[in-house]
């Protein structure tokens, strides 16, 4: 397809809107000539229904009625007006009318013989009306006034009945318009037989009322769409543009004011506020439905174009009269061509880019734009034609439809091929976790088993010193027995006794300590006595502090708060931090001196709103130089000859998993600082803040 295919589609609907209307008025002999049109010549119960054009009289700013016509013609000499037409620029008196005013229509009828039961269809006259038959009122629509305050519009289709008993028929026709910028009888009076007209505008509002729902639906729909998947709006801007259209087709002449089959008494000048502005609103809105679509191809500086005129048009709509909102009509509707022209030229390039469903949208708003532009030419007077917006949305939206279940079936098959490789690629992803998982769990059993190699080479250090302490109160157990064997005073016996009690319970609870740290750890962190737990590691530490002439200094607040931890592993932590200052002050100071000095101390704090215990363990030894101090803590950096550099690394992991933290410090010749903070409970009675 290109663009002369689509450019003869867009020739010969348009054509067919030229050729449409009232084909009545072909035959000069059904013409009225000088208020008078004779039919006697057919017989309008077998023939079409008959258009009552031609020259009526017409009486300017003149509300005739049936008694001024007593006795033949009134006073005043008439003009004539061919009609169907608008009184604007029709010059009486060389005064050359507008569109605001008041007149009378008469028209004679010369019937065929015989009785005829009739119908008579009055369809577009601004903006009041009253018509007498033969001196009777037979249909009123609104309230005929000489000016705009008296006047009461009313826009709706009559079909009032005519008994014809083969006498002329006088139609007097009072018209008043002061809310429409189009005075007058713009469409044709139908005459016909009741099965014939009534039938027809039936079938009309039937189409109507099936193109309203239609849109309506389908605005809904789109809309719902919309709220259901945010992240594209062209179904939103669709859907309203669809709203839009239908609430303009339901209150507007396209339909034949299809809303008073619903509502029969509502305020016209509202209805008519309602049409005019949704016809303003869907130009934005529908550009920006093109742009949602194709954004490539439709210019943002465009929307902002439309958007002000139709901001202007709905700031006229709204702040002054109906009479000067539709006398700028037909600027509006030289825009909206222009609009209508260029959205096709900008489809035509999306659809020459083969954009996705481009082609089916093209074809629909081509419809739609050349039945727009019919209407807007028929609104204007400028081609005798029907409405035809209400079918053109509807054929737009039927290939929207198409368009919208092309893309709804490319992204299933899409989602569709995508759900089948993910599947796939599920399966390797099950797999892949699967080693990942046996991968962590074998780095977890590495990392426990590092941290019982740890505790293990603590134990093993502590050995020596162990054996040892155990020692020297053995020595002294056997040394009283033997004594108790040489002595028979009572009071060196119980003295003996009770030195013998004395190292036996110092020699279990070094047993005692050592078989507590050596088991392997509980999982459950418990409350534990910070106190306690760094008495058991001085128990095992004490010959070995001893033995270096360490002087060992200890600061704990009475009222120190219990810690949430695993006893044994804190326990390994403490005996780090000790051996690696003995270590250190050992380094710095020769076996003999006594200024070695380890100090420990512990204070209860608050971080970050939560209770902790800070402890810190300080020796005056060789420290750490300062290219180590950052990496001191990673595995395998050590500072001793025959260290494996573990010891560090496995206390930091054992206070991560307590949700503690370590900090240190250090000034190679001068110190050693390490501090680190453990969660703590709170005291009974003592408030968090």
């Amino acid at each position: 397809m290109n663009f002369r295919f689509f450019s003869r589609i867009f020739l010969f609907i348009f054509i067919l809107c030229l050729c449409s209307g009232c084909r009545a008025t072909k035959n000069e002999k059904l013409r009225a000539k000088q208020g008078v049109i004779d039919l006697s010549v057919i017989n309008l119960k077998n023939s079409e229904p008959v258009c009552l054009d031609g020259e009526w009289e017409f009486y300017w700013k003149q509300l005739l009625t049936p008694q001024d016509f007593k006795g033949g013609r009134p006073s005043i000499t008439p003009a004539y007006m061919a009609l169907p037409a608008a009184w604007n620029s029709t010059v009486i008196d060389g005064l050359k009318l507008g569109g605001a005013g008041y007149a009378t229509f008469c028209l004679l009828i010369l019937p065929g013989k015989g009785k005829q039961d009739l119908i008579l269809r009055l369809g577009e006259l601004n903006s009041a009306y009253r018509l007498w038959v033969n001196g009777n009122l037979l249909v009123e629509n609104g309230l005929v006034g000489t000016n705009a305050i008296q006047e009461i519009p009313a826009q709706s289709v009559k079909l009032p009945r005519l008994h014809l008993e083969g006498q002329p028929v006088q139609l007097l026709l009072q018209v008043s318009n002061f809310h429409h910028r189009a005075g007058g009888v713009i469409a044709p009076l139908r005459l016909g037989i009741s099965d014939t007209l009534e039938v027809e505008q039936f079938k009309q509002w039937a189409l109507a009322l099936l193109c309203v729902g239609s849109l309506i639906v389908m605005g809904c729909y789109h809309v719902g769409l919309y709220w259901i998947r945010r992240g594209d709006r062209a179904p939103l801007y669709f859907g309203v543009y669809s709203l839009l259209w239908a609430a303009s087709s339901l209150t507007s002449g396209t339909t034949d004011w299809a809303i008073n089959l619903f509502v029969s008494d509502y305020p016209t000048r509202f209805v008519n506020r309602v049409d005019l502005i949704c016809f303003v609103m869907t130009l934005p809105v529908g550009y920006s439905f093109f742009r949602t679509l194709y954004p490539g191809c439709f210019p943002h500086y465009f929307q902002q174009i439309t958007t002000v005129v139709a901001l202007i048009f709905t700031g006229v709509g709204l702040l002054f009269s109906s009479m000067t909102f539709t006398s700028m009509l037909p600027v509006l509707y030289l825009f909206s061509v222009f609009l209508i022209v260029y959205c096709l030229y900008l489809l035509f390039c999306a659809m020459r880019a083969k954009m996705e469903a481009a082609g089916l949208i093209l074809s629909g708003f081509l419809v739609m734009g050349a039945a727009g532009i019919n209407d807007m030419l028929c609104d204007l007077q400028i081609i005798r034609s029907i409405y035809m917006i209400h079918v053109g949305m509807f054929v737009f939206i039927f290939f929207q439809a198409i368009a919208l279940s092309i893309r709804f079936s490319r992204a299933f098959h899409a989602v569709e091929h995508l759900s089948n490789e993910l599947s796939d690629k599920n399966l390797v992803l099950e797999e892949e976790m699967s080693e990942r998982i046996r991968l962590e769990s074998e780095r977890e059993e590495a990392r426990a088993e590092a941290i019982r190699a740890s505790q293990l080479a603590a134990l093993g250090e502590l050995a020596a010193g162990v054996a040892h302490e155990i020692n020297t109160p053995v020595n002294t157990i056997i040394n009283s027995a033997d004594l108790l064997l040489e002595d028979d005073d009572r009071a060196s016996l119980e003295h003996d006794v009770e030195v013998i009690k004395k190292q036996g319970r110092r020699i279990a609870a070094i047993v005692k300590n050592l078989l507590f740290f050596s088991r392997l750890p509980s999982k459950d962190m418990i409350p534990f006595c910070v106190a306690d737990m760094l008495q058991g590691t001085l128990d095992m530490i004490g010959a070995r502090l001893r033995k270096e002439h360490v002087c060992l200094k200890i600061v704990l607040p009475p009222d120190l708060p219990n810690v949430l931890v695993r006893p044994q592993q804190i326990e390994q932590i403490f005996l780090n931090f000790i051996t690696n200052a003995v270590h250190a002050v050992a380094e710095r100071y020769d076996d003999t001196a006594d200024c070695k000095l380890i100090e420990i101390r512990a204070l209860a704090t608050v971080v970050n709103k939560r209770p902790f215990v800070r402890i810190t363990f300080r020796d005056n030894g060789a420290g750490i130089p300062a290219h180590l101090l950052a990496c001191v803590k990673n595995s395998f950096v050590t500072t001793k000859q025959s260290g494996t550099g573990l010891g560090l690394s496995i206390c930091q992991q054992i206070i991560d998993e307590h949700g503690g933290s370590m900090r240190l410090e250090s000034k190679v010749g001068e110190y050693t600082e390490v501090q680190i903070e453990l969660p703590s409970i709170i005291p009974a009675g003592v408030s968090q803040s």
